[in-house]
């Protein structure tokens, strides 16, 4: 169980924070706070006590003061998983499952007779169960003589069990076999149910992800196993038609209750209803669907990023369009407090580091027009879909204008070395001499190569090359479809020399970041409060990410043009705060840098690479920075 688990990383000695354990236990940071609530109030009548230090190098300290006693607790800990009907459950979610499926209040006695525990362990159980049940708005009610009993809504009793079984549920992708639901009777029921499902999606042209079609089989499988009416409650759908939902959730009814003899009333109807048109995944040419709703939440947020990291996403049409059709369901899922779970969340913060960051607006902007907090899974989805849209601009195809003045045929086999060469970047690639350059229209063009400077202005870039391609071309050639204008210079400028600190020590991450914003104010002029906001980004989030680097930055963008990073390299790595951290990237971005996308992907490349950081906590001088990014 995980409270023993707690116990064995604090055994060994030291403090621990609840993010610390939540890092090396992978387990979500709420219940290591249940579970260290629960051991404080506990421990001292087993042989030890549980103290939270303040400061420097704080966190959770054990200290054990009767180790026969503590032993025996830790024992008890240990046997404490429990085995019911088949399905293997630690206790404090039977007694979880066990409340919410009685149909009529449950004593005390009763209860930790069944369980074959002592009636302490049980109300120090019960802890647990009160503080987990309150996540999903629920509470427990002990009345005298008749026993203990959930109250709350019927919808949030059904989300609370859907969580209990999905912490448990796994199914291996080939045989789509649950190990969770491991008897016949129930393994049937999975079964007949994932195929109704399915049959009735390719007959009404429905798609789900493989985790929603689980997570829709598990609310299926309660309503079937636990007939409780919640007719008397509102289920919220937004504005617009839901007929295909409302037709695909009739069928899958008509099944069920045929093959089952399971009679489904108006309320299970809704219910399965809200959560088919939560969970599915909407086709792009069913854009005409979309509510108006999803529509302005995506343009406030694209706005809002645009605003925040000088980007042009608002332009970006797929990127959109992505959008949108993701935040149809996502409203559906808010509206009802519905969470849907995402199985890559951990890797995405790490390997899409930039994009996770982004997609923190969308935390702001959800909860400030709905008041919903949106979960990390949730959060990775929509980092995903910025990832994307970043892939696509750095792999896009650009329009071409190749001026040469040697003449016709010169001119005509230069544009086919360009285009055999080049073909995979580029969209359109025109020639023309050097006396049509301005009835081209060059402003047209994403870049113009030429065999001689040009003699009219042009916003577009212009790249001189020679009338043969040889090495020293193609590979300036290549640069300029891959970074836009000189890499190393753009390199220099958002990451200069002499903000390169080398190897620097510190053994805590507040000492790591004013060392480096006392290094930064030898070179730069900052804003009084910068190191301030960002320890309150910190605050907010940590910035470890993971593959041992930390990316902290302010909380806001400044105003004075500056974009740069001053980046350190640490002797020894250091516990940042889930994650241990060897190279730090203290950033500064301003709301006027023309080229900041050039900036965003640079940094995502560098800190998102493991090889690269790496190579950089081996040789850490800049030298070996630059040469990184450009042999990439």
């Amino acid at each position: 169980m995980l409270d023993h688990d707690i116990l064995e990383k604090l055994k060994n000695g030291g403090s621990y924070t609840a993010s610390r354990l939540s890092g090396e236990l992978k387990e979500k940071i709420a219940g290591i706070r249940r579970e260290l609530a629960y051991l404080e109030s506990v421990l001292p009548a087993h042989g030890a006590r549980l103290t939270k230090k303040r400061g420097r190098g704080n966190g959770y300290v054990l200290t054990i003061e009767d180790a026969d006693r503590f032993g025996a607790f830790c024992n008890e800990l240990k046997a404490s998983g429990y085995k019911y009907d088949g399905l293997p459950q630690s206790r404090v979610e039977l007694i979880c499952e066990k409340l919410l499926n009685s149909k009529s209040p449950i004593k005390s006695e009763q209860l930790a007779e069944e369980l074959i525990i002592s009636g302490r362990q049980l109300n120090n159980d019960l802890r647990i169960v009160r503080n987990l049940m309150r996540d999903f708005g629920l509470e427990i009610r002990n009345r005298a003589h008749y026993g203990m009993s959930v109250e709350g809504r019927e919808f949030d009793k059904r989300l609370c069990l859907a969580n209990l079984y999905m912490r448990n549920y796994r199914f291996d992708l080939e045989e789509r076999h649950s190990t969770f639901f491991n008897n016949a009777e129930n393994e049937h029921l999975i079964s007949k149910i994932r195929r109704i499902i399915l049959e009735e999606a390719r007959k009404y042209n429905i798609q789900f992800s493989d985790v929603a079609l689980e997570n829709l089989i598990i609310h299926l499988f309660i309503i079937v196993k636990r007939p409780f009416s919640g007719e008397s409650e509102e289920i919220s759908f937004m504005e617009g038609t839901f007929h295909k939902e409302m037709e695909i959730t009739r069928a899958i009814v008509e099944r069920i209750s045929e093959e089952f003899s399971v009679a489904f009333n108006s309320y299970d109807f809704q219910y399965i209803m809200v959560h088919i048109a939560g969970k599915r995944a909407y086709l792009a040419d069913e854009i005409s669907l979309i509510p108006n709703e999803a529509n302005e939440l995506t343009d406030e947020l694209l706005e809002m990023v645009d605003k925040n990291y000088m980007t042009r996403f608002s332009s970006d049409e797929n990127l959109k369009l992505r959008l949108q059709l993701h935040f149809a369901p996502l409203l559906i899922r808010i509206r009802n407090g519905i969470t849907s779970i995402n199985p890559l969340a951990d890797e995405v913060k790490v390997k899409y580091a930039m994009s996770y960051e982004i997609s923190m607006l969308a935390y702001d902007l959800v909860e400030r027009k709905y008041g919903f907090r949106l979960t990390t899974d949730e959060l990775a989805y929509i980092a995903m879909h910025f990832e994307l849209a970043m892939y696509e601009v750095r792999n896009k195809k650009f329009k071409v204008l190749l001026v040469c003045h040697t003449g016709t045929c010169s001119s005509e086999i230069l544009k086919q070395q360009v285009m055999s060469r080049f073909g995979d970047y580029i969209s359109l690639l025109e020639n023309c001499s050097m006396n049509m350059v301005e009835y081209m229209g060059p402003d047209n063009y994403d870049f113009i190569f030429s065999t001689v400077p040009l003699k009219i202005f042009t916003k577009t870039p212009v790249h001189i090359i020679s009338d043969f391609l040889d090495d020293r071309n193609v590979r300036t050639v290549r640069k300029v479809f891959e970074k836009g204008d000189s890499r190393e210079e753009t390199i220099r400028k958002f990451f200069p020399e002499e903000l390169f600190m080398g190897e620097i020590s510190g053994e805590t991450k507040e000492e790591i970041i004013e060392k480096m914003y006392a290094h930064i104010r030898k070179y730069r002029r900052l804003p009084a409060n910068f190191y301030q906001q960002v320890m309150e980004r910190e605050e907010l989030s940590p910035t470890d990410y993971g593959n041992s680097v930390a990316i902290p930055h302010p909380m806001h963008m400044d105003d004075s043009g500056q974009t740069f990073s001053c980046i350190a390299i640490l002797k020894k790595p250091i516990k940042w705060e889930k994650n241990l951290v060897r190279v730090v990237f203290l950033n500064n971005i301003s709301k006027h840098t023309p080229d900041i996308q050039n900036y965003y992907y640079l940094l995502s490349h560098l800190t998102t690479e493991e090889k690269q950081i790496e190579s950089l906590a081996r040789s850490p001088r800049y030298e070996t920075l630059v040469r990184l990014i450009l042999e990439e």
